[in-house]
C-alpha cells in the first residue's frame, strides 16, 4: 500500500483561528459566569416615588434562563472577538491606502519629473558610455 496516497487534508488556517476565538469566548464566558456566581443572590427592588416600579431576583432564575444569559454572553463575545480585528483591519487598510497615494504618487511624480528634468545629462552620459565601450578592445576569450 502506497503511504504517500493517504495524506490527510490539511485544515485550513482560517477554521482554526475561528475555534480559537470560539474558545476564547467559551472560556471568558464560563469565568464571568463562575465569577457572577460567587455573589450572593439578593433581590433588585427599585422603588420610584415610594411605590414599586421593578423587583428582581436572580435566585429565581431557572436553568433555561441561565443558559440563555451564558448564551449571549459568549455570543456578544464572539462578536466582539470577530468586529474588533476586521475594523482593525479596515482602518489600517485605508490608512495604507491614504499613505500610498498621500505619498507614494506625489514622490512619483517628482522621481518621473526629475529625469525629465535631467534627460539631457543622461543622454550625454549614455552617449559617452556607448562611446567608451566601443573603444574598447574586445576581449579574447580563451581557447
Amino acid at each position: 500500500m502506497n503511504t504517500g496516497s493517504l495524506r490527510r487534508a490539511r485544515t485550513p488556517g482560517w477554521v482554526w483561528a475561528i475555534v480559537a476565538l470560539f474558545a476564547v469566548a467559551l472560556l471568558a464566558t464560563v469565568s464571568v459566569v463562575g465569577w457572577l456566581s460567587g455573589f450572593e443572590m439578593t433581590p433588585v427592588h427599585i422603588v420610584i416615588d415610594g411605590s414599586e416600579a421593578l423587583s428582581f431576583d436572580l435566585a429565581t432564575l431557572t436553568d433555561g434562563h441561565k443558559v440563555a444569559i451564558v448564551l449571549g454572553l459568549l455570543a456578544a463575545l464572539l462578536v466582539v472577538l470577530v468586529v474588533v480585528p476586521v475594523a482593525l483591519v479596515v482602518g489600517l487598510a485605508a490608512l495604507a491606502i491614504g499613505l500610498l497615494f498621500g505619498l507614494g504618487v506625489p514622490l512619483l511624480v517628482g522621481l518621473l519629473l526629475m529625469l525629465l528634468a535631467l534627460s539631457p545629462l543622461l543622454l550625454l552620459v549614455a552617449f559617452a558610455w556607448w562611446l567608451w565601450r566601443r573603444a574598447s578592445p574586445p576581449s579574447k576569450m580563451a581557447a
